[in-house]
């Protein structure tokens, strides 16, 4: 049943002068029971009024209250209504001047009051107060603020006159300053006056994320993965990552706090525990197998962690402070908890960049692990922004003018402060960098000389800049030109023959080149002379004689040298003294041993006055022509009986000849592999013409090639056998002669290679006889075909001959069989011999052989019919320079006749019938003809 309202308390009104807690107040319960109320009815209590005193609730215009009181639970009584009059007190206006200002500026706060009734004292506080440049209050008016961070503050005033109290506030905004985030010398360090690059660069940075890596494939089940799972329960799981600075830079992360990290998952399904993260500077560029432990600082830790899809990223409870230009190893351990596969988005980097490993309770502890091809997308929190010259306005002091960057030559040491204005705020910051200049060196002082001809001159140069250790550099002009020399010498150290001005400056020991000084060189020039020799172009082991003269005005030479340019082979040592004769020096006779072209040298020297002069003179050495060969065939020979004479000049040396272009192939039997039963023997002909034109020449045969395209099966009791003949196609085989020159009881045959046989006995080739290469193999436990393809070509006479058997067949019955199954071919394989290789340069010159100086043309061949045992030279000239060399004695050996045996001529018959002649000779066997 609802009861009445008990009767409200009994309350006083109050008067009191502005802004302030009213002093009515209302009696007739205690403290904590009464309620204030700014309406007669309904409405809510005023919060913290519970007393009959008003504790906090201030007012500045009259104010009826209504006052209850509450028995503590939901019951009050009538509400009591008490009037609080408020006389207003003078107004007051706060103002800042000014009211917009650059942060590092001040401004003044003060108040304006209408009016005179009261006589203020002035509080100020400020809203926020940190950075304001109020700390708690300031008392006064006019009153200077200076402001430590940019913002916009509120700036409220107090105004009390006992107790009478008013207020005013005043907003004030501080702009940033413009910030220089960069400035730089280039270089920091010059000489005086030299150029020096100055800039200064501003930018906006703030926190954001850049990404490494754009996705090209997934990393799941498989290592290498930060949140591999999966693994066996209780596995601990290492990750090893390197990101580098460049990549870090083109995303936009500049240096400082590195504040979180992610990774991007495209599916998940594991647990892992005791998560954690490290991040350490490196200088490396790749990672090995080895991982990487200087230098960790541990970032984040969670005790378990479950992936979801799409980024995770982790706080750091650490921030990393990055240094801006160093790689980045990222080190993640993990142990798995529950078995499943979270997959992470990846990319392939250009390089090593990921080592994991798992499958072990101590992965986090082990010291190397496995590379791993891609790298997982990582997400990095830290300062992002760029710098560059932004619109700033910039000038510099010190006469370095305006722009961001700009160019200045100091004189001396000088700091340089740019100043760059925000034309928009009209606010403006400072940086300075410090350029260090060095002095550069006074000129030196030029002390200069006379001399007389070619001689290292006497002129010199003297310090004046007082460097305990100076350096000169001697020029050939007063600016710019050619460096002759740089040297602590005080003199020119190479000799001169000609009057020379040089330009010589010091160099400081910091690197600062002074102005240059003229130092002269009068030179007198010395009688000249002439060098000269009996011929300019002489053979090796030829000698010349070199002499020179001069006619005597100025000097008097008592003293000649000679030396040579280059000197091994010149037939000249050193420096060779001559014999002076009064108007130069004697012949000297000179005796070069290598060819070539020589550059003789002879020097003058006049004691007297110091004169020194030279004069060079170019002999050309020639080569002697080669005799490689000289023969007598036959060398024994009948009296009056022709022997052929022949010489010849071949350079050569061991190589490679290859005969036939391999113009087409063949997969029968010219294949020298080839064989439809296991066995074969072949012959092949190779003209001499054809092995001369390959460059093959006259001397030992060590190998020989035979190139495959297919093929892969080997031959058995393989023989390889050469021979000499003339012979001119394969119509027959060749039986005689034959040297075997190769064996293999197994010979491989390996396709597309040259199938180079190297010889256990070299075959030596006379250089003008046909080649038969005799081929043969067999098998006597197999009848299987042999399949090979050679490169091959058509020849126009029968160039291949071959026999086989139908059968297994040993090669003791396949080698010699000359008819089983025989056939011929004008398609031939080709071969590569191994041997002398060179170039015929018989032609070149033109020959004799002596005794009787019989001229073999350019052939180097000739016919004799001598009639006595001797000894013939071959001789080669070369017509363009005369050079000759004789070849080594060729002997011929010359039989006598035997005299004519003694008859009993003549013997007379009558009529036909027998006759007996007789004859007696002097020993041998007698031939009976019947002509004379």
């Amino acid at each position: 049943e609802p009861i009445g309202l008990a009767p409200g308390p009994i309350a006083a009104p109050s008067t009191h002068c502005g802004e302030g807690v009213p002093p009515c107040f209302a009696v007739g319960a205690a403290n904590g029971q009464f309620r204030w109320y700014l309406q007669p009815v309904g409405g809510t209590p005023l919060a913290g009024e519970f007393n009959g005193t008003l504790s906090s609730f201030t007012i500045n215009t009259t104010t009826t209250f209504y006052v209850a009181i509450n028995d503590g639970g939901p019951c009050e009584s009538e509400r009591t209504a008490v009037t609080a009059t408020v006389v207003a007190p003078d107004p007051i206006q706060a103002i800042a001047t000014p009211s917009t200002i650059c942060l590092g500026t001040s401004f003044d706060l003060s108040v304006q009051q209408t009016g005179s009734n009261q006589n203020y004292t002035y509080t100020w506080t400020a809203s926020p107060e940190a950075g304001s440049g109020i700390t708690g209050s300031a008392v006064g008016s006019p009153v200077t603020i200076t402001p430590t961070i940019a913002g916009t503050y509120t700036y409220n005033v107090a105004a009390n006159d006992d107790d009478c109290n008013t207020s005013s506030s005043v907003e004030v905004i501080v702009q940033a300053l413009p910030a220089i985030v960069s400035i730089t010398a280039n270089p920091s360090t010059v000489c005086a006056g030299e150029p020096v690059s100055l800039e200064a660069l501003t930018g906006s940075f703030a926190p954001g994320e850049v990404t490494i890596g754009t996705q090209t494939t997934t990393i799941g089940g498989v290592d290498g993965n930060p949140y591999r799972s999966g693994n066996g329960t209780g596995n601990e799981i290492r990750t090893q990552l390197l990101v580098t600075a460049a990549e870090l830079t083109a995303q936009g992360l500049t240096a400082g706090n590195i504040s979180s990290l992610s990774f991007l998952t495209t599916s998940v399904g594991g647990t892992v525990i005791d998560f954690n993260i490290s991040l350490a500077h490196t200088s490396v560029s790749a990672l090995t197998t080895t991982f990487e432990t200087s230098g960790f600082v541990n970032v984040f830790n969670q005790a378990s962690f479950t992936a979801v899809v799409g980024w995770n990223t982790h706080t750091f409870q650490t921030p990393f402070n990055w240094d801006g230009v160093s790689n980045i190893v990222i080190n993640v351990c993990q142990e798995n908890s529950v078995t499943g596969t979270n997959t992470v988005a990846a990319f392939t980097p250009t390089y090593a960049s990921n080592v994991h490993r798992a499958s072990s309770t101590t992965s986090c502890t082990t010291a190397t692990g496995t590379a791993v091809t891609n790298k997982p997308l990582i997400r990095f929190g830290g300062i992002t922004g760029s710098a560059g010259p932004g619109t700033l306005t910039w000038s510099w002091d010190n006469g370095g003018g305006s722009g961001n960057a700009v160019t200045v030559n100091p004189l001396a040491t000088t700091t340089y402060t740019v100043t760059g204005t925000d034309p928009v705020t009209t606010c403006s910051n400072t940086a300075s960098v410090l350029v260090n200049v060095n002095p550069i060196p006074a000129e030196p002082t030029a002390t200069s000389s006379e001399q007389c001809g070619t001689a290292i001159p006497t002129a010199s140069v003297s310090s004046n800049s007082g460097d305990p250790s100076p350096i000169f550099k001697w020029y050939d002009a007063p600016t710019g030109g050619n460096l002759l020399q740089t040297d602590a010498s005080t003199t020119y150290l190479s000799a001169i023959g000609t009057t020379t001005t040089f330009y010589v400056s010091e160099l400081s020991s910091a690197g600062c080149e002074g102005n240059r000084v003229a130092v002269t060189v009068t030179v007198q020039e010395p009688d000249a002379i002439t060098a000269s020799v009996s011929s300019a172009s002489v053979c090796i082991g030829s000698s010349f004689n070199i002499s020179s003269s001069y006619t005597p005005d100025f000097n008097n030479y008592t003293a000649y040298s000679l030396s040579a340019l280059p000197e091994a082979g010149s037939g000249v040592t050193g420096s060779v003294s001559l014999v002076a004769n009064g108007s130069g020096s004697d012949p000297y006779a000179v005796t070069p041993t290598t060819s070539g072209t020589y550059a003789y040298v002879i020097t003058a020297q006049d004691p007297d006055k110091g004169c020194e002069t030279t004069d060079t003179i170019t002999v050309t050495v020639n080569l002697n022509p080669l005799i490689s060969s000289a023969i007598a065939s036959p060398s024994t020979v009948c009296f009056g009986e022709t022997v052929n004479l022949s010489a010849q000049s071949i350079n050569a040396s061991s190589g490679t000849a290859t005969v036939g272009a391999g113009a087409t192939t063949n997969s029968s039997y010219p294949a020298p592999f080839y064989s439809l039963w296991s066995n074969k023997h072949e012959q092949i002909l190779i003209p001499a013409a054809e092995l001369t034109a390959s460059g093959l020449v006259t001397g030992p045969i060590t190998s020989i090639g035979f190139p495959t395209t297919s093929g892969t099966i080997s031959p058995a009791d393989f023989t390889v056998k050469l021979a000499h003949t003339n012979v001119s196609d394969m119509s027959a085989f060749v039986t005689t002669g034959l040297t075997q020159v190769y064996f293999a009881a197994t010979q491989p045959q390996v396709a597309s290679t040259n199938n180079v046989l190297t010889f256990q006995t070299p075959f030596i080739w006379d250089g003008v006889s046909n080649l038969v290469v005799d081929i043969c193999f067999g098998n006597a436990s197999s009848s299987a075909t042999l399949s090979s393809t050679s490169p091959a070509d058509n020849t126009p006479y029968i160039s291949v001959i071959k026999t086989h058997t139908s059968s297994a067949t040993s090669s003791s019955i396949s080698c010699p069989d000359i008819t089983s199954q025989i056939l011929t071919y004008t398609v031939r394989p080709r071969i590569l011999f191994g041997g002398q290789v060179g170039v015929d340069q018989t032609a070149n010159y033109n020959w004799t052989w002596n005794p009787g100086n019989i001229s073999a043309g350019t052939t180097g061949s000739a016919t004799i019919n001598p009639t006595s045992t001797g000894s013939y030279v071959a001789t080669a000239t070369d017509p363009i320079t005369g050079c000759s060399s004789n070849s080594d004695p060729v002997n011929v050996t010359v039989n006598p006749l035997p005299a004519a045996p003694s008859t009993n001529d003549p013997v007379t018959r009558c009529g036909a019938g027998q006759v007996t002649m007789t004859a007696t000779g002097t020993g041998g066997n007698l031939n009976w003809y019947n002509v004379p």
